[in-house]
Order: structure tokens, then C-alpha cells, then sequence
């Protein structure tokens, strides 16, 4: 463990730093307060905002006897001519500096009210997050699934309100093409509906603390969504309407590693595509239910078609796909192909996810697509 004690000086500004974090004072006022124990200047330089104390800085980045330390999504803190602190104890300050600064990002941006998507940002540190889960009526420790939805702003609202009958507390919030949805101590997934176009992934059960690996897990669970046929559930697996991404194993990984590029060169993906082009989207629905079941009459039960229209149906597709699907391997090699047409027609997310991933703070400052919050009794 650190001994923060060692140097007098150092304990004294973090006590002091900590101590207006925990109050929620204005970043001003912790620079200059930290300034004056230290003696020393010091500020932070962000994209659209620069805070200083003690002076101006008179150097540069590179200068000697200055400290700079980054912050995902605020900018350098920097620290110049700390006589009474090694450089060690210096980048320290800096940290901590670096901390309270990006809590007071989050309170500034949020006029108020903390955003949820603060919650799954993970340039937060564990103590920053466990802080704003209270605040917004959850434990470290609650046990919660987080939902990623794609849907228009109704559609969404509809999504979260049935949830409400099934979780303890929900909370909900916008950003770019998502929805993030949390929900705690939910039960029934399989009842829950997705309304007719949207898409919808979840993750498994996790402790809030660690809601950015759920978010991301649900996230890449979107990659394997088509858009939804019918609003109400249970949706059978090949339906793709309600992904648990929990369940996906070793092929969530391929979402991550495999370029929409990648996949548009691939033989088999091209030729279902054009299948696809010529025939009817239906027929997805047809090939999905062969590669999930071991036979032409299951699948044919399960979709409520003759056998003989789903065997036509097949016949058609692997002559023009080049391989029988009973063959060794055949199933297989359609379920793969199926697979990465899906993530070829989630390509439109990947991008907007790296750019969530990489400028968490463009939130949506209209109140009506930022944080909302419910708190309900489980039920059907």
C-alpha cells in the first residue's frame, strides 16, 4: 500500500483535494486552494476550457520543473516548480488533480443532473463511478443488466417503460445512435418486447462498478441484431430480435476483430447477398432456422412452413451458395456466413461506438434525451 503520509506536504493536498471532491466544489476553487498549499502554479488545458492557479504557467510542455499528466476527456493537468515535491509526488497531485477535474466535467456538463453514460465511461476511475452510481440511486454493488437498443426516441421510451415492471430501477439515456438502458434485479427476459425496427442486445447479470465491460458487452451484442418483425416477445434464437450477448462466446470476438471490409471480400457473404437481392429477405429467416436446427423438418416446423416449401426454398439457396448444407461442416459454413452478413449490416454502429468509446462527452443536453429515471416493483 502507498504511504501518502510520507511527505507532509503531499498528504495535505490530497486531504484537501478529497475533501472538495467529496462537497462537490467548483474545480476553481480546488486549484487554487491546492496551489497554495504547494506553492506552486498549476491548471488544467482542455479542448474548450483552461483553469489556472498560482500564475500563468510560463512554460511549455517540456519545460523543466513541470509535471503534465493527460485526462481521457479533459486535457493536462500540469504542475510547475513544486520545490517541496519529488517528480514522483508531483504526477501524483497531478492525478489527483487530473480525478477532480473530470468530476467536475461531469457536473458542469450535466447542469446538475449526472449522466448516466458517465456511468459507463471507462476513463473513470472505480471511485469516481461508485460516486455518481450513488448519487444516482444504485450500489457499487447492485446487480444490474445493461441494455443497448437502437431505436427511434418513442420506440425507446416504450422499450424502458415495460421494463419498469420487471426491474427494481431503470435508468435511461441517449447518446448518437444508442440507447443505454440499466436496469437492476431484472427478471423475465424472455417476455421483454422490442418494438417493430429496432434492435436490441443485453448483457449478462454485473455488478454496477463494473457497468462499462456490460455496456460494451451489450454494445458488440448489437452487431448480431436484425431489426425487429413483431413488438412483442419471446423471439425465437434465429429471430436475432433480443440478442443476450452473454451467450455469444468465442463469436463476440470476431465481431471485434473482423472489418466490415474484411467481410464484404468474403465469397460466401457475397454470393448470400446476392441470393438475398433476388429473391426475398424471408428467405434469411428460412436459412437461419436450417443452420439452427439439425434438419430441412424441424426448421420447417418451427416456422410454421410445409416441408416441402422450406425444401425448395433450401434447394434454391444451395445451388446458388455452391455447397450442401448437410454435408460435413455445411451447417456450419451457412451459420458463419449468416453471421457475418449480420455484422456487415451492423457496420453502421461501429463506427459510431469507437466514437462513443473515444469523445465520451457528447451528451445530448436536451433534457428529453438525457437521463431518465424510474423505479418500479417486479411484476409481469
Amino acid at each position: 500500500m502507498r504511504d501518502e503520509t510520507a511527505n507532509p506536504l503531499l498528504a495535505a493536498a490530497f486531504d484537501a483535494i478529497d475533501a472538495q471532491i467529496e462537497v462537490d466544489a467548483d474545480l476553481q476553487l480546488i486549484l487554487d486552494q491546492t496551489a497554495g498549499i504547494l506553492g506552486c502554479r498549476l491548471g488544467v488545458c482542455g479542448p474548450d476550457d483552461e483553469r489556472t492557479a498560482g500564475g500563468p504557467s510560463r512554460g511549455s510542455p517540456a519545460a523543466a520543473g513541470r509535471t503534465t499528466h493527460a485526462v481521457p476527456g479533459v486535457g493536462e493537468v500540469w504542475l510547475e516548480n513544486a520545490a517541496g515535491l519529488s517528480e514522483r509526488d508531483a504526477r501524483r497531485v497531478a492525478q489527483r488533480l487530473g480525478i477532480a477535474a473530470k468530476f467536475d466535467r461531469l457536473r458542469r456538463r450535466s447542469a446538475g443532473e449526472l449522466p448516466l453514460m458517465s456511468v459507463v465511461d471507462e476513463s473513470l476511475s472505480t471511485e469516481i463511478r461508485g460516486s455518481v452510481l450513488r448519487r444516482l440511486g444504485m450500489e457499487p454493488s447492485s446487480l444490474v443488466t445493461v441494455f443497448a437498443l437502437v431505436a427511434c426516441h418513442e420506440d425507446a421510451a416504450v422499450f424502458v417503460a415495460q421494463l419498469r415492471t420487471r426491474a427494481t430501477k431503470v435508468l435511461h439515456a441517449e447518446d448518437r445512435q444508442f440507447h443505454l438502458v440499466m436496469a437492476t434485479d431484472l427478471t423475465d427476459y424472455g417476455a421483454i418486447g422490442v418494438p417493430v425496427g429496432s434492435r436490441a442486445a443485453h448483457s449478462g447479470p454485473a455488478h454496477a462498478i463494473n457497468a462499462p465491460a456490460a455496456w460494451r458487452q451489450a454494445k458488440i451484442g448489437l452487431r448480431f441484431c436484425r431489426p425487429s418483425r413483431h413488438p412483442c416477445g419471446p423471439y425465437a434464437l434465429e429471430e436475432a430480435t433480443l440478442v443476450d450477448a452473454d451467450q455469444l462466446g468465442g463469436y463476440a470476438l470476431f465481431a471485434e476483430v473482423a472489418t466490415p471490409q474484411q467481410i464484404r471480400e468474403v465469397e460466401d457473404v457475397r454470393r448470400l447477398n446476392r441470393f438475398v437481392d433476388e429473391t426475398d429477405d424471408d428467405v434469411l429467416i428460412c436459412l437461419e432456422a436450417v443452420a439452427a436446427t439439425d434438419s430441412i423438418r424441424k426448421a420447417a416446423r418451427h416456422l410454421h412452413l410445409h416441408h416441402n416449401s422450406v425444401t425448395d426454398r433450401i434447394r434454391r439457396a444451395e445451388r446458388y451458395l455452391g455447397y450442401r448444407f448437410t454435408a460435413p461442416y455445411g451447417r456450419t459454413r451457412l451459420f458463419l456466413t449468416l453471421v457475418m452478413r449480420r455484422l456487415l449490416e451492423s457496420a453502421d454502429l461501429v463506427e459510431a461506438s469507437s466514437q462513443l468509446a473515444t469523445n465520451p462527452s457528447h451528451l445530448n443536453s436536451d433534457p428529453h434525451h438525457g437521463l431518465s429515471e424510474s423505479g418500479g416493483s417486479h411484476g409481469a
